[in-house]
C-alpha cells in the first residue's frame, strides 16, 4: 500500500470487469450475484469508448450478475452508467 499513490483518474473499465468477473470457485450460499459501482467521473484511465466499455462487461457477465450504478458529481456518464446496470 506504501508504494500506491493518487493520480486523480478514473478507470471504469477495468474497474467493472474485475468486479463483475465470476469467482473462480463460483457463489458461495451467503453472497448475492451483484455489483455496486459508484464512479464520481468520466473513463479518464484505460479503456475509454462508451461502446467498448458496455461490450466488455456484457461479456464479462457470464455469471449473470445485476449491476447498481451510481453517479456522484458533475462529470459522470449518465448514459454509460444507465447501459452497464
Amino acid at each position: 500500500l506504501k508504494s500506491l499513490a493518487p493520480t486523480g483518474g478514473t478507470n471504469i473499465h477495468d474497474a467493472l470487469v474485475e468486479a463483475i468477473r465470476p469467482p473462480s470457485g463460483g457463489f458461495a450460499a451467503s453472497e448475492l450475484p451483484l455489483v455496486l459501482f459508484l464512479t464520481d467521473g468520466l473513463p479518464t484511465v484505460g479503456e475509454r469508448s462508451e461502446a467498448k466499455i458496455r461490450q466488455a462487461v456484457a461479456a464479462a457477465n457470464t455469471g449473470s450478475k445485476r449491476v447498481f450504478t451510481f453517479g456522484v458529481g458533475f462529470d459522470v456518464n449518465t448514459p454509460l452508467l444507465n447501459a452497464v446496470s
